[in-house]
């Protein structure tokens, strides 16, 4: 959980630094890559990045490697202030980065970079004093995301990570999602047939379900928002786009039916 003064912390600067980290192994492999934000969070950190193709696990082996390279390194973040000109200078072929100097310039905020290695980034910090304080971390995965969470904006791929101070923290939270996914839900009700799940983009979603043991033999296929008593054998959840639907105490054979989500 974070808490209040989780920004003011050490293990907030590890995350963040350990972010920056990644950036730079992420350049080294795509030169050509934009840089989105890569703040930390709880469990670890992200980065967002406009890449010219999508990113594999192989990928994210091999961005672990060049972080690990630099790790061991102990290279120094460097803090400086530079002016919205210099600023503009430095990331001139970002245009992520070009656009919140903008608006920092706009505002007229300080604007300073972070420096390690062979890589700078546009950051107000805070972070550790050199790059072999960040602690034990792995690359968890890739998710899309827009920039500045707008939808008219790019898509960019957000490399997520999980940071923390020592090897057997990292070891028991990775046990931990590993539990998570065992107790999942979703994953126990396809295994026991307690929900059905349909992926249709369109507004009309076809799913399956049991017969409701009810007088009103086909409440379980009207809407989970209909009038039946007994609707409550009946679900739906929107999940992503999906629709998710449920059913207890249904004996009957399966029936397919049609609803409209919401």
């Amino acid at each position: 959980m974070v808490t209040e003064d989780y920004d003011s912390s050490q293990l907030y600067k590890m995350r963040h630094s350990a972010a920056h980290v990644t950036a730079e192994a992420v350049l080294k492999m795509f030169p050509e890559g934009k840089l989105g934000i890569g703040p930390p969070i709880e469990n670890g950190f992200y980065y967002d990045f406009d890449l010219p193709r999508p990113l594999t696990p192989d990928d994210l082996d091999a961005i672990e490697d060049h972080m690990r390279a630099r790790v061991a390194t102990a290279s120094p973040f460097e803090f400086r202030v530079v002016s919205a000109a210099e600023a503009r200078e430095l990331f001139h072929d970002q245009p992520y980065k070009l656009e919140l100097i903008e608006q920092l310039a706009a505002r007229g905020e300080e604007i300073s970079v972070y420096h390690h290695g062979d890589f700078t980034d546009l950051c107000r910090g805070p972070h550790v004093h050199d790059t072999s304080e960040l602690g034990a971390f792995k690359l968890m995965s890739v998710a899309g995301a827009y920039w500045r969470g707008d939808e008219h904006n790019p898509m960019l791929q957000r490399v997520y990570g999980a940071l923390f101070p020592t090897q057997e923290e990292l070891d028991a939270y990775q046990e931990h999602l590993e539990e998570a996914k065992k107790r999942d839900h979703r994953r126990l009700g396809r295994e026991l047939g307690l929900f059905v799940f349909s992926d249709s983009s369109s507004a009309t979603m076809s799913a399956r379900a049991s017969r409701c043991s009810c007088p009103r033999a086909r409440c379980c296929a009207t809407s989970w928002k209909g009038s039946c008593a007994t609707r409550r054998n009946a679900t739906a959840t929107s999940m992503s786009g999906r629709v998710m639907w449920s059913r207890r105490n249904c004996t009957a054979a399966p029936v397919t039916w049609s609803t409209t989500a919401t």
